[in-house]
């Protein structure tokens, strides 16, 4: 879901808190830092991958037992998190803590985590090694089996150096649509909605038709011949300008043309056609997000390794059931 719409995806496998359990979450992209000389598909060739995340005290105090509390605070690695992952107030409320956090003073809420983790060469040998990162020191160093943290993303922007999901392409007609039908609002909101045009001695009580003209019960007494001669007449609204609900359906149309996701692949087509048509279409459509199940693909095999090194620490007595896929068997 992450790749699809921002373009970078995040889980961690690690072993859970009994000897026998392995856990694997999701974590949020925005709060993971990588190589930025990674350049092939799920960061495969990346030298390390770091992730920098807010932590409540008496949690991070548990993690690290009788280190400082202002030593585990890595305040200088708050800035690197975008403002999307902390709002103006959250950020302005941990500054104001962190300013009062001195020896003399209170502690902050809220301790700011630096998880970093990458690999060196012993000989021949690749080995992987975990640290946490502390206000002025490096807290821990630990060494892995495997990357913990797997990453699959979405197409890259070699210009921006960035990578980006599907929703990238949907901005540019969804900011059309909504320009669209602002305007149409805009139009309905400021046009006349109906009244007469009337002269002057038409009504034989003009204060009465005024408070009756609006009640569709109510009966309006108007001059004999006033209504034969013409001399009473309906406001009508203007029309909408020509080619508006035409370039309104246009748009909608080009949301699905960009993304390549059409409405058969979504289940919701609502016309009749044969089941060949509406697989074929379904087909074509797969076929267009292609990089994305390249990129799951791989995914699942380098997250399958690192669930396979984790699987060789576990206890000899531990079962573990091991599944295959009957339709992925037939296929091979």
């Amino acid at each position: 879901k992450d790749a699809a719409i921002t373009g970078i995806g995040v889980t961690e496998t690690r072993k859970g808190r009994a000897d026998d359990d392995i856990t694997v979450d999701r974590r949020d992209p925005r709060q993971m830092v990588w190589d930025k000389n990674a350049t092939k598909g799920n960061l495969s060739d990346r030298r390390f991958a770091a992730r920098i995340c807010m932590m409540d005290r008496d949690e991070a105090e548990a993690m690290f037992p009788g280190e400082a509390v202002l030593e585990l605070n890595a305040k200088w690695a708050i800035y690197s998190l975008p403002d999307s992952t902390m709002s103006k107030e959250e950020r302005t409320d941990y500054e104001r803590e962190n300013r009062a956090s001195d020896p003399d003073g209170g502690l902050p809420k809220q301790i700011c985590m630096v998880e970093v983790e990458w690999y060196d060469w012993e000989g021949p040998k690749k080995v992987y090694k975990q640290g946490f990162l502390g206000q002025t020191r490096v807290l821990e160093v630990n060494a892995l089996e495997q990357w913990a943290y797997n990453f699959i993303t979405g197409k890259r922007d070699e210009k921006k150096k960035t990578w980006y999901g599907i929703v990238r392409a949907l901005k540019d007609p969804q900011r059309i649509l909504n320009k669209f039908l602002a305007t149409i609002i805009h139009i309905l909101a400021t046009n006349a909605k109906g009244g007469y045009f009337y002269e002057r001695g038409v009504f034989a009580d003009q204060r009465k038709a005024e408070d009756d003209m609006a009640n569709p019960q109510k009966m309006v007494e108007v001059n004999e011949g006033a209504i034969v001669a013409g001399k009473i007449k309906e406001r009508t609204p203007p029309p909408l300008p020509q080619g508006a609900v035409m370039l309104v359906e246009f748009t909608m149309q080009n949301i699905s043309r960009v993304s390549g996701i059409n409405v058969e692949l979504l289940g919701s087509a609502d016309r009749d056609q044969p089941a060949s048509l509406e697989m074929q279409r379904r087909q074509s459509a797969v076929s267009t997000q292609a990089s994305l199940f390249d990129s799951k693909r791989f995914y699942h095999e380098e997250q399958g390794r690192t669930l396979l090194a984790l699987m060789k620490t576990l206890p000899p007595e531990t079962l573990v059931r091991i599944t295959i896929d009957p339709f992925a068997a037939e296929q091979a």
